[in-house]
């Protein structure tokens, strides 16, 4: 949706067959966001298997092509927030990735717990994101609401704004970043995954818009959903372009896409300026527009399909070169330690909770490999965490909880240890699945 803005400068990608889908928010023109739209999954297709590395790798590869085709001069930039969705035939569930440079959010929607996970804005308030374009010579204007960098950009990673990438340092120490964060979840068949520019989500939150659209559905026509949900984006005054995509996890997609495209006020509309961009719109969607007049009848809106105009602007680039991944190879390891042997037991104690004994034999402390505890909130002294770190002490290299957000360092009883989110650490073990959880 345009909403009240003079031109619209969102795009978006949907394939069900690639289990892909983007959104894109445009500043300072609508190229970045078009040409994202027509080339990220590209390259996230040429960097084979989708995988943390292989869409931050595409990221940077996309973001260097970008460079090389906007016109010279263009400060042309995009936020993106790329999502690819594909089934564990083993479990029946759903992986879901999602890559995000800037504030164009991702929620996924868990059905049967009514909860939800999100990604995280950039936002130059944020002080992470601060400290960076800090360190890259930036500034940060908080007389701005909402702040921004140097006083003009309001997201703090995207592609393009090449202005604000001179640095000598790599792309992530740039003041603006394209460099995602990527997300790994796991869901089920009838969750929801929502992609929605900052125009949505400055307007509401995300569970207000996973009431308004995921609640809302299961009697309605899901474009119909969209566009109320939209319209209300603009009763409650969102003053910016207004993109809103939405996914049923599992359901079997419409065997024909379609477009439905409604024309607004544009028949009480008398600007020419207001007019021509109700036109310059419809025609980028595959539609002209015009004012039907018919004998006897009041004016209608008549919409006609057309070629979209404009069109694909980048498919004369050639195909991106399939790019050699690297993949980190594992920092922990749960493997066995020839000639040592562990057991955990549980005894009652005098005050009835548990306790812990270990037995370790005929191994020295350095031989142990670190291993990984993953357990519930609150570490704490005297929690199970401390406990099991007490009852084999040196053996943990991280801990783990379930409701970790982000790294961070601790400590049990002086001992120092590090805090990292459960489903990260799986991607550092060697062995999957095979850890210390209770």
């Amino acid at each position: 949706m345009q909403g009240i803005r003079v031109n619209f400068e969102d795009s978006h990608f949907l394939d069900h067959s690639l289990g892909f889908c983007a959104v894109y928010d445009g500043h300072l023109g609508d190229e970045a966001a078009a040409f994202c739209a027509e080339r990220l999954h590209l390259h996230v297709a040429a960097a084979g298997p989708v995988s943390s590395a292989s869409l931050l790798a595409a990221f940077a590869s996309c973001d260097q092509e970008l460079r090389s085709s906007l016109p010279e001069g263009s400060e042309a930039g995009s936020t993106a927030t790329f999502a690819s969705v594909q089934e564990d035939s083993a479990s029946g569930s759903l992986k879901v990735l999602v890559a995000s440079s800037g504030d164009s959010r991702a929620v996924l929607w868990r059905k049967a717990s009514d909860t939800i996970e999100a990604t995280r804005d950039h936002r130059p308030s944020d002080p992470a994101e601060r400290k960076r374009i800090e360190a890259a010579g930036g500034t940060v204007s908080d007389e701005f609401e909402p702040p921004r960098v140097d006083g003009q950009l309001a997201c703090s990673r995207a592609f393009g704004a090449f202005k604000f990438k001179q640095g000598k340092g790599s792309p992530g120490e740039q003041k603006v970043s394209s460099v995602p964060e990527v997300y790994e979840w796991i869901a089920q068949k009838g969750d929801w995954l929502i992609l929605a520019c900052d125009g949505v989500w400055d307007t509401f939150t995300s569970e207000r818009v996973v009431s308004e659209v995921c609640k809302a559905s299961d009697a309605s026509d899901l474009g119909d959903t969209l566009a109320k949900t939209l319209q209300l984006c603009i009763d409650k005054e969102a003053d910016d372009n207004l993109t809103l995509l939405a996914i049923e996890l599992g359901v079997a997609p419409e065997e024909a896409r379609s477009v439905t495209l409604s024309p607004g006020n544009f028949l009480k509309t008398r600007d020419k300026e207001v007019l021509d961009q109700y036109t310059s719109f419809c025609l980028r969607f595959g539609f002209s527009l015009e004012k039907e007049m018919k004998p006897k009848c009041p004016p209608a809106a008549a919409l006609s399909p057309v070629e979209p105009v404009p069109g694909p602007r980048f498919s004369s680039l050639p195909a991106p070169a399939a790019e050699e991944v690297s993949r980190p190879a594992p920092r922990l390891s749960l493997l066995a330690v020839p000639g040592a042997t562990s057991a955990v037991e549980e005894a009652p104690s005098p005050t009835g909770s548990v306790t812990f004994a270990a037995d370790t034999k005929s191994a020295d402390p350095g031989d142990f490999q670190p291993l990984v505890i993953v357990g519930p909130s609150g570490v704490g002294k005297g929690t199970l965490i401390a406990r099991l770190m007490a009852a084999f002490p040196g053996r943990f290299g991280f801990s783990v909880s379930h409701t970790t957000r982000k790294p961070r360092p601790g400590e049990v009883d002086g001992e120092s240890y590090h805090f990292v989110e459960l489903e990260s650490m799986k991607k550092e073990v060697e062995v999957p699945g095979q850890f210390i959880e209770f």
